[in-house]
């Protein structure tokens, strides 16, 4: 995900937790991934949470940066999107996953939770 935050941004996961950096200053937790012993996810939550997660994202860099992140036109966001393919969770933050205003590397689905 850092692949596609502007700069001071950046995320790290740790035990199942998703934090948002800003020149090393912890931001915002992003989001709990896992809680306890859930470790197994139905693809379909896997999607909500992904989007929930994109959301907080987009919130917090928004409200930092005092602009629409990410953007086409500079005034309207993008939504955030995901789909879970066989192997990999897809996300993205557009209309179309084929034409992306920004999209990132998938995340392999036995990566989830690690």
């Amino acid at each position: 995900m850092n692949a596609i935050l502007p700069e001071p941004w950046r995320i790290t996961a740790v035990e199942g937790r998703l934090d948002l950096y800003c020149n090393d200053n912890l931001d915002s937790e992003l989001y709990r991934l896992i809680s306890g012993n859930e470790r197994e996810l139905e693809l379909d939550e896997l999607e909500l949470r992904a989007v929930e997660i994109l959301e907080n994202l987009q919130d917090t860099l928004s409200a930092a940066l005092t602009l629409p992140w990410p953007s086409v036109d500079g005034r309207a966001m993008a939504l955030p999107a995901a789909r879970t393919s066989e192997d990999a969770l897809h996300l993205w933050f557009g209309t179309k996953e084929e034409d992306p205003v920004l999209a990132m590397t998938p995340i392999l689905l036995k990566q989830v939770g690690e």
